[in-house]
C-alpha cells in the first residue's frame, strides 16, 4: 500500500511539473508573439517663435574647455554665468540671438581667479575686461548692446540671422557671444557662423563643429532651446 501511495505521489508530482512547464512555455510563446510597440515620438513644434536656452551651463563648459587649463577656473567662470539665459527668436526666415544679464559675478570671477596672476588689483582686472568688451563690441556690425556700467547689466542682441529650413541651418553674420569676450564657438573670427539645427518635440538643438588637426581634437559646440510663449520671455 505504501509503495502504491508513493507511486501515485510521484506520478502526480511529474504531471504537476509537466503542466507547469507547458503553461510556462505557452506564456513565453504568447509573449514572443505579442508585437512590441515603440513609445510614440514627440511631435516636433514649428521652428517659428521664441526659444529659451536650457542647460546653457553645458555650452559654457565646452567653451571654457580650451581657454582654461584647470578645472577650478572653468568651474568659477561657468558658475558666474549660470543665470545667463539666451533667447532665440525666429520670425519667417529671420533670427535673432539675445540675452539680458548681470555680469557682476563674472567680473568678480575674472578678477579673483581667471587673471589674478596678471593683475595686482581686482579693479585693474575688471577695467581690462570691460575695456576689451567695449572694443570688441565697437567692431561688431550686427550686435546692438546696451551696457549699464553702474549696475553691470547688459542687453545684447545679435540680429540678421538667417533660417534655412531646407538645409536645417541657422546662419549668423557674426559669432554669438556673451559679453563680447566669450564667443559661443572656438573663436569669434569665423564669419558668417553657421549652426545646424534639429527639433525634437519642443526642443531645438543648434550645433557647430570644428576639427583641430594639430591637437587631434574634434569639438562640438551646441546650444539647446525650449519653445516658449512670448509671455514667458517678456
Amino acid at each position: 500500500m505504501k509503495k502504491f501511495t508513493l507511486w501515485m505521489v510521484s506520478l502526480f508530482s511529474l504531471l504537476f511539473i509537466a503542466g507547469c512547464g507547458n503553461e510556462q512555455q505557452t506564456v513565453q510563446q504568447t509573449q514572443s508573439q505579442t508585437p512590441t510597440t515603440e513609445a510614440p515620438k514627440p511631435v516636433s513644434v514649428d521652428v517659428e517663435g521664441t526659444w529659451q536656452a536650457v542647460d546653457f551651463r553645458d555650452t559654457l563648459e565646452k567653451v571654457f574647455l580650451l581657454k582654461y587649463d584647470d578645472a577650478a577656473s572653468r568651474l568659477k567662470a561657468t558658475d558666474a554665468l549660470k543665470d545667463v539665459v539666451p533667447v532665440l527668436r525666429v520670425q519667417g526666415n529671420e533670427v535673432t540671438f539675445e540675452y539680458t544679464a548681470n555680469m557682476s559675478k563674472f567680473l568678480d570671477a575674472y578678477a579673483d581667479v581667471i587673471d589674478k596672476k596678471q593683475f595686482s588689483y581686482k579693479e585693474n582686472a575688471i577695467n581690462y575686461i570691460v575695456g576689451l568688451a567695449k572694443t570688441t563690441y565697437s567692431n561688431l556690425k550686427y550686435h546692438t548692446v546696451d551696457w549699464n556700467e553702474q549696475t553691470s547689466t547688459i542687453k545684447s542682441v545679435l540680429k540678421d540671422g538667417v533660417l534655412d529650413t531646407k538645409t536645417q541651418t541657422i546662419t549668423f553674420p557674426e559669432v554669438p557671444n556673451i559679453f563680447a569676450v566669450i564667443p559661443l564657438y572656438i573663436t569669434d573670427q569665423e564669419k558668417p557662423m553657421k549652426y545646424q539645427y534639429e527639433i525634437v518635440g519642443d526642443t531645438m538643438t543648434l550645433k557647430a563643429e570644428r576639427t583641430l588637426k594639430k591637437q587631434n581634437l574634434h569639438l562640438v559646440y551646441q546650444m539647446k532651446f525650449k519653445k516658449v510663449s512670448e509671455a514667458k520671455t517678456n
